[in-house]
């Protein structure tokens, strides 16, 4: 079934999708709904603020200026493009041009309202915020609203668009008016709603709402709107009336106090709250009254949060050793909605800060942000994460050359513009020739290959097939070549690769191919992955170069690696593979020990201080940080009460980093 009818299908309330056989293979690596490897797609060249789920795409906005096919062709897009999921590809007829960032959109079904930074939307002045046509892009003549500061959060509902952001005026064709970072305007004209003036105290960063039930909530920095506090920095107000719920007190929590909401998600009465401050969490609300259901603590932002099916998606900036209520999780985690229960879901996402948005489809969950790899796949900006029954095979490869040479033919091909969800794990090299039917002669997991086999004289014909778990796709379109004497060839493969680790690092070394092919060299190719046999492409290297030094790594992770010489023919063999993993500089996992007295005493041992001296020890008490130390092996907890029971972690660092937590003790004080 199609993007487009599936949402049609979800919109009415009936979607029934039964789990197929391939897709229940390919989806053996994840626990939950959605695959674990996010599929191979379209990319930005800059980060991805915002997406929105269109009925026949998804449309995202943030900082980029090109996005580009998974081989690399790239196409002017100007801060927003529009993603058309049936066919991997963006759409080319939609056309927005922001001249900055852009933060968030909306739409009614035929306008999209378009919120950021910019001055100008597709050359036309808009401060900040503008309307276009939703099918073609085209600026809205006579939309006149606009905000002095940049705008962060939009919705449409209730015949209103809600607008959220850190300005304090807003402008529309009557002039400037006063608004403390919350508007509501009329959708069509762009007029502020000049009955709807609410004051909120701070900054608002999210806005999601709810048609059938008339409920919009309001997410931010601010603790109150008129006055009213103890609203845990969401509120919830009447999509129509726009009057607040006083009896909705939110309690997403973060290390025990409120923070600021940065992303929203409702399903039925489950509202789910990124949010940040200290670290940053997790939490499931009750939607109506704003209690708690579960929190989760991460140890950095959560900027994208949605619900889709039985699990909630957790998306932000956290990363790393117990990154997640004690977790280790790169990115993005998930957690039964239902119970609090964190799965093993972990797609491993790069990056300083990671995901800054997120949005679900009926059959994919979307993240954006300015990353560059999920997994062991290269993937910028955009990643969609495709539900386990809609997974599908991979499009044909595209664009097959071959290159005679003497004895050598040599293949290269683009991979395909879509893997279908689940990666692709080869492609499959088939030949013939006048006298040979077409039969299978070699599979590789690159998009090039060099055929040693053919005789001088005689023209052979090759087509490509991509495989993944799911199955094959569709016979590239076929090239032919016919090789002579005298032809130049690739090179041959490099020699003697040698994988060193350090601490942190993997230095890696090889020795020049004997052949150069009848050409120089003109650089060589590292491919690497964490799993046998699937290395991409990573970087290349100066035909000169015969070492190279990987600090991108995990301690404690394998890599694996291999490197091929390419010259202008084309790229020859790979050496064989060789894997490390890097040396782990940091302390190794406390021992901890803890009695049930009052004052709780607490002791622990390192059996190994890592590459440098201790400078740090933690300490957590239920979740939240309760000390910092300088290097002991020891503490009495003077402030746990008695009769209360607390759950007790330590960890410590040194110029490497942090050890990983140690085993949880548990103890009753009398």
């Amino acid at each position: 079934m199609k993007f487009h009818q599936l949402l049609a299908v979800a919109a009415s309330g009936a979607l029934a999708i039964g789990l197929s056989s391939p897709a229940s293979v390919a989806g053996a690596d994840s626990p939950d709904g959605i695959s674990v490897n996010a599929a191979r797609t379209w990319s930005t060249n800059g980060r991805v603020n915002a997406i929105h789920v269109v009925a026949d795409g998804v449309i995202v906005g943030g900082d980029f200026t090109e996005v580009y096919s998974p081989s690399g062709q790239a196409t002017p897009a100007t801060r927003v493009a529009k993603y058309l999921p049936d066919e991997g590809r963006f759409d080319p007829t939609f056309s927005v041009s922001a001249n900055a960032t852009v933060n968030a959109f909306a739409s009614d079904g035929s306008t999209l309202w378009v919120g950021g930074d910019f001055t100008t939307i597709n050359g036309v002045a808009h401060e900040s915020l503008a309307a276009v046509d939703l099918d073609t892009g085209d600026t809205l003549a006579g939309w006149m609203g606009s905000t002095t500061i940049a705008v962060d959060a939009l919705s449409s509902a209730g015949g209103w668009l809600y607008v959220g952001g850190p300005f304090t005026t807003v402008t529309d064709a009557y002039g400037t008016a006063s608004r403390s970072f919350l508007v509501r305007m009329n959708p069509v004209t762009g007029l502020v709603d000049t009955t709807w003036q609410p004051i909120a105290s701070a900054r608002v960063r999210t806005i999601l709402s709810d048609g059938p039930t008339n409920r919009t909530y309001i997410g931010g920095d601010f603790t109150t709107i008129n006055g009213m506090g103890s609203l845990g920095r969401i509120a919830k107000a009447d999509s129509v009336t726009g009057a607040f719920d006083l009896n909705f007190v939110s309690g997403a929590t973060n290390q025990g106090s409120r923070s600021p909401a940065f992303a929203l998600s409702l399903d039925g009465n489950s509202l789910l709250a990124g949010v940040g401050g200290s670290g940053g969490g997790c939490s499931l609300l009750d939607a109506s009254t704003g209690a708690t259901q579960w929190s989760k603590h991460t140890t950095g932002d959560v900027t994208g949060a949605v619900i889709k099916g039985a699990y909630s998606y957790c998306g932000g900036h956290f990363s790393g050793t117990a990154s997640f209520e004690g977790l280790d999780r790169n990115k993005m985690a998930s957690v039964v909605t239902a119970t609090g229960a964190i799965t093993s879901y972990a797609p491993n996402i790069n990056s300083a800060l990671g995901i800054f948005s997120m949005a679900e489809s009926p059959d994919a969950v979307f993240a954006g942000g300015d990353f560059t790899r999920i997994g062991p796949s290269a993937q910028q900006g955009l990643g969609m994460f495709r539900d386990l029954d809609a997974l599908s095979t991979p499009a044909a490869p595209t664009n097959l050359s071959a290159i005679a040479g003497d004895h050598q033919i040599v293949l290269t091909w683009n991979v395909p513009d879509t893997d279908g969800g689940s990666p692709i794990l080869s492609y499959r090299v088939i030949r013939s020739s006048a006298s040979q039917p077409p039969a299978q002669v070699a599979t590789v997991r690159q998009p090039t290959f060099a055929d040693n086999y053919p005789r001088n004289g005689t023209t052979y014909t090759y087509t490509i097939i991509a495989n993944s778990a799911v199955g094959d796709s569709l016979n590239s379109d076929a090239a032919s070549a016919t090789p002579m004497a005298g032809l130049l060839n690739a090179p041959s493969a490099p020699r003697s690769l040698t994988l060193v680790p350090g601490t942190g690092t993997i230095a890696l070394s090889w020795q020049a191919p004997t052949s150069s092919g009848g050409s120089p060299l003109v650089e060589y190719r590292l491919y690497r992955s964490t799993e046998a046999g699937l290395e991409e492409l990573y970087t290349t290297l100066d035909p000169t170069a015969l070492s190279y030094v990987d600090t991108a790594v995990v301690i404690g992770t394998r890599y694996f690696y291999q490197v091929a010489a390419v010259n202008v023919v084309g790229q020859g063999p790979l050496t064989g593979e060789k894997s490390a993993v890097p040396a782990s500089g940091v302390p190794s996992k406390p021992v901890l020990s803890a009695t049930a007295t009052h004052p709780v005493q607490l002791s622990w041992t390192i059996g190994d201080t890592g590459s440098s001296p201790l400078t740090k020890v933690q300490i957590t008490r239920d979740g939240v940080r309760l000390v910092n130390l300088a290097p002991m092996m020891s503490y009495t907890d003077n402030s746990a009460l008695s009769g209360h029971t607390y759950t007790y972690r330590v960890r410590a660092q040194n110029s490497a980093g942090w050890s990983p937590y140690s085993i949880a003790v548990t103890v009753t004080v009398p």
